[in-house]
């Protein structure tokens, strides 16, 4: 009768276990490089060799993802590279991860700045207002949209932050999208939509010869007054015309 003496035998089939606990353990917490001895013939030696086959397995999994995101990462790096528009996605605190060449040469958003570096205090705005509402946001002060100069030309942007969801139920978000719609040609034609015989490109034939909004400047002008048009972000152009008011002596 052994009593409570514990053999060799049984010490070593112990010990192993105990391997095997602090193994399946340290897998869990994501560490797949464990290798067990199997030099063991009996039942711990089975189930040692399969646990090396499962950990050997995950490891090609986990490669294989890591691959597969790597690629992925990559194409989409490389696309951002020939898109027209400046896009810039930013992780949750403000990083930028990825960007296309517009946005880093109007903005400065390179892939490693920080939104608060850059010195745009309308940018860090629309980010914050983004992320603190959870949906797309604007500039709140009008008109809207962001004037930049390039050499003796004029650009205007219509920049919009769009917060990316970490999942389908859009209650947590990884990061943000900083859109900048180019709507520099739409200015141009506000410019010259009140000259006679001017329509904008794209037009039907049957949509007019150019003529009625030059008539309805000349009618207010001869009146005193002016008139012009602007464009809102996200809703579309208004119009408008002033008069002065001319004051009545009654005596």
């Amino acid at each position: 009768e052994r009593g409570n003496i514990t053999l060799p035998g049984e010490y070593q089939n112990v010990m192993q276990i105990k391997k095997l606990t602090a193994s399946v353990e340290e897998i869990r917490k994501g560490n797949l490089d464990l290798v067990l001895d199997t030099t063991s013939l009996d039942e711990i030696g089975q189930l040692s060799r399969s646990f090396n086959d499962m950990a050997a397995t995950l490891r090609r999994i986990r490669k294989s993802d890591r691959d597969m995101l790597h690629r992925s990462r990559r194409a989409t790096q490389e696309v951002f590279k020939v898109l027209p528009l400046p896009i810039a996605v930013l992780d949750a605190n403000g990083l930028v991860e990825l960007s296309t060449d517009t946005a880093e040469h109007y903005f400065g958003l390179k892939p490693g700045s920080h939104v608060y570096d850059l010195g745009h205090e309308w940018l860090t705005e629309v980010w914050q207002k983004a992320v603190r509402l959870g949906h797309a946001t604007e500039p709140e002060e009008s008109p809207g949209y962001i004037q930049h100069f390039e050499g003796r030309r004029e650009f205007f942007f219509q920049p919009v932050a769009v917060p990316v969801p970490l999942g389908s139920d859009y209650e947590e978000f990884a990061g943000t999208a900083l859109i900048f719609r180019d709507v520099t040609q739409l200015h141009e034609h506000l410019e010259h939509l009140f000259e006679r015989f001017y329509r904008v490109p794209g037009q039907k034939a049957t949509s007019g010869i150019g003529l009625g909004l030059s008539i309805v400047k000349e009618i207010v002008e001869a009146h005193g007054g002016s008139v012009g048009a602007d464009n809102v972000a996200g809703k579309g152009s208004v119009f408008y015309f002033t008069l002065p008011i001319q004051q009545c002596n009654h005596s």
